[in-house]
């Protein structure tokens, strides 16, 4: 699923770069990345994120990847967030139910 959408992007860049008639040379140095990550993107390989990003920023099209790929609205860290404390939470019952005893405890 991952290389389908970086095989969609590629598309998208390209046809975006051919309609302002630029070379990928140039289209690279304005977006403030090497040649060689840019062909990468073009063709739907795997790159740094700050390389894609600063790819489609170029060609003002950010804003719409993140439309259609209807991110979540919580980012990855604010969901494993709420997921300790439930699962703590859950804990923290089970630890009022029982009653530990260490074996320190019984030579009182």
């Amino acid at each position: 699923m991952i290389s389908d959408n970086l095989k969609t992007l590629g598309h998208l860049v390209t046809s975006i770069r051919k309609s302002k008639r630029q070379t990928q040379k140039e289209a690279a140095y304005e977006s403030g990345v090497s040649e060689r990550t840019y062909q990468r993107i073009e063709s739907g390989q795997i790159v740094k994120t700050d390389g894609l990003l600063k790819v489609l920023a170029h060609f003002d099209v950010l804003q719409n990847v993140f439309t259609v790929l209807k991110l979540p609205k919580e980012s990855p860290a604010q969901m494993a967030t709420k997921k300790r404390v439930s699962s703590n939470s859950t804990l923290i019952n089970k630890e009022k139910k029982v009653k530990i005893v260490w074996p320190e405890d019984d030579q009182l």
